[in-house]
């Protein structure tokens, strides 16, 4: 009995350890994006009201490495419209902001039923959602209106290469202003 309490207790000290450094190395790490200033992102990220006035009625060019670059228009009423990297159509979806478990605001996704991440392997159809800040901390840039033309069909085949809203307009033949 006294080597499982001595065990639990290590277990929970290493536990606590490792915990405490990876926080640190995920806030030493997560940096605001190039264009988009960290102080904005963490006053946006710190309401629900704020979360959902970042992303309504907006396009957002997000990048990590194992998705590469991605971009999505958030329609105002709820509807999400992605562009991944190598597919041949828009992945449509719903997106929605709700206060967490822990009462910070958290982003959810639906995508289509038919739809797969291809890196994690979860299919579309449920909710997803994850802390507002963290998605926030991968988009690099963000413009208003369906500027890309999203909700529309695919403008070409996306690469997972790290781009610019300029460079993808002008390879869609759109105005790049």
């Amino acid at each position: 009995m006294i080597f499982i309490k001595q065990f639990c207790r290590v277990v929970i000290f290493v536990g606590f350890a490792l915990g405490m450094s990876s926080a640190h190395i995920l806030s030493a790490s997560a940096q605001a994006p190039k264009g988009i200033n960290e102080a904005f992102l963490i006053e946006n990220s710190a309401r629900v009201s704020k979360v959902k006035s970042y992303y309504a009625g907006n396009t957002v060019m997000s990048y990590n490495k194992p998705y590469g670059t991605q971009v999505e228009y958030f329609s105002p009423n709820g509807k999400t419209f992605l562009w991944y990297p190598g597919n041949r159509d828009i992945v449509r979806g719903e997106w929605k902001v709700n206060k967490g478990k822990d009462g910070f605001p958290q982003t959810c996704f639906r995508y289509q039923a038919n739809s797969v991440n291809p890196y994690s392997k979860v299919p579309g159809g449920t909710w997803q959602c994850a802390q507002s800040i963290y998605i926030m901390f991968t988009d690099k840039q963000r413009i208003k209106g369906d500027a890309l033309g999203l909700s529309k069909g695919l403008p070409f085949k996306l690469s997972k290469r790290k781009t610019s809203f300029k460079r993808l307009a002008k390879k869609a033949k759109l105005d790049a202003r």
